[in-house]
C-alpha cells in the first residue's frame, strides 16, 4: 500500500516546516486531551503568518500558496539542485549545520511524486536565514545525533480517523508522528521544536505523573 499523509494529495502546497511541528505538537496532545486528532488552528494561522512578515509577503487571505509563489524562484533553483535519487524513500534537513527535520515513506515510487511537496515545506523557512547561516555545512554527526534522538521519543498510538494507525512521539525539542498500516510505516516525519518539551507532559495530561 502507497499512501501518505493526507496533507500531501490536498495540494501543491505543504505548511511550512515549523506550521507542521507546531500542528504534530498539537495533535498529540488533542489525542491525550480528548482522543481526537485536531490541531490548534490559531497556531497555524499564526505560524503562516509570522512566515509572511519575515518574507515580506503579503496575502489578503493569509494564505500559505501566496507565500511560496512570491519566492517561486528560488525554491525552483533549490528544487532543481536536490533532485530526488533512485530509490530514495526520505530526507533529512539540515539549516545552519543543524538538523531541522526528516520524512519518511515506505515506497520509493511514492516518495518521488511527494519529494517537491517536503523539499518547499522545509526550504521555504531556510530561505529565511541568514547568509552565515546559510552557509554552514551540515554535519554528519549531527545528522546521526538527531536519528538517534528520534529513537528515544515517547510514543503513543491511535487508530487514524482514516486508514491504519496513528503514531505520535515526543522527546526533548523534537514532535514526530507516523502512519501505519498493517505493520507498514507508510509515512513518518519528526521536527526540531525551538521550544523544549518535557516528555513528562504526557504522563501529566493522562493522569498517569
Amino acid at each position: 500500500m502507497g499512501e501518505v499523509s493526507a496533507q500531501f494529495k490536498k495540494s501543491d502546497t505543504v505548511l511550512h516546516h515549523k506550521a507542521r511541528a507546531h500542528k504534530a505538537q498539537s495533535v498529540s496532545t488533542s489525542y491525550m486531551m480528548c482522543e481526537t486528532p485536531v490541531s490548534d488552528q490559531g497556531e497555524v494561522w499564526a505560524d503562516i503568518q509570522y512566515l509572511q512578515a519575515a518574507s515580506a509577503t503579503h496575502s489578503p487571505t493569509n494564505a500559505m500558496k501566496d507565500v511560496y509563489e512570491a519566492r517561486q524562484r528560488e525554491l525552483d533553483q533549490c528544487l532543481a539542485a536536490l533532485r530526488p535519487a533512485a530509490g530514495q524513500q526520505g530526507l533529512l534537513v539540515c539549516v545552519g549545520g543543524k538538523p531541522i527535520g526528516c520524512d519518511y515513506v515506505s515506497r520509493s515510487e511514492v516518495y518521488a511524486r511527494v519529494h517537491d511537496k517536503l523539499l518547499r515545506s522545509y526550504v521555504i523557512d531556510a530561505l529565511l536565514v541568514s547568509d552565515e547561516e546559510k552557509g554552514k555545512a551540515a554535519r554528519k554527526d549531527a545528522a546521526r545525533a538527531f536519528l538517534r534522538k528520534t529513537g528515544r521519543c515517547e510514543s503513543r498510538c491511535y487508530e487514524a480517523p482514516g486508514t491504519g494507525w496513528d503514531h505520535r512521539f515526543e522527546g526533548k525539542h523534537l514532535a514526530g508522528t507516523a502512519l501505519v498500516h498493517e505493520d507498514e510505516v507508510l509515512h513518518q516525519a519528526f521536527f526540531l521544536l525551538e521550544d523544549e518539551v518535557d516528555p513528562r507532559r504526557w504522563r501529566r495530561l493522562s493522569g498517569r505523573a
